[in-house]
């Protein structure tokens, strides 16, 4: 009786946090998304320049930019990953600056944002009382330590 209580306790957790989300659950670090994150993040943060340009352009898959396309949508983990890279053009064709960011990014610090796998408990809008799961959505901010 006791091996029959213990597997149907057991049967239910595994179907309660199977309707959560496993996001809840694993550590980010586990998550092989959020390496590929933090990684167009840090790429974010370099100065302007060819390295900069080959390093972004190896993460997106492409080896040269020869039909010069200024929006390309990164490839990898696609529900989990929002993210664009911007190509600025001058007027003979040559790379004035590359960025990774989103579509829906903050316009004061456009980044890529990641989906942790998990939802928070909000409101609809801000003068809403109506409740909904959202996403829980990271942007670059989040490594950045707050310095006093």
């Amino acid at each position: 009786m006791k091996k029959i209580l213990n597997l149907l306790i057991l049967f239910s957790i595994i179907v309660f946090f199977s309707g959560c989300g496993w996001g809840w659950f694993v550590p980010y670090s586990f998550q092989p998304s959020y390496h590929e994150f933090k990684k167009m993040c840090k790429l974010n943060e370099l100065p302007n320049n060819e390295e900069k340009y080959n390093k972004i352009l190896k993460l997106f898959g492409i080896d040269d930019l020869d039909n010069h396309n200024s929006l390309i949508t990164y490839p990898y983990y696609p529900e989990r990953i929002e993210a664009t890279l911007y190509v600025k053009f001058d007027e003979y064709d040559n790379i004035t600056g590359m960025h990774i960011k989103s579509k829906y990014g903050n316009l004061l610090y456009p980044s890529p944002r990641w989906f942790s796998g998990s939802y928070t408990l909000t409101t609809k809008s801000m003068a809403s009382y109506e409740l909904i799961f959202a996403k829980q959505m990271l942007d670059c901010n989040y490594f950045y330590k707050e310095t006093k």
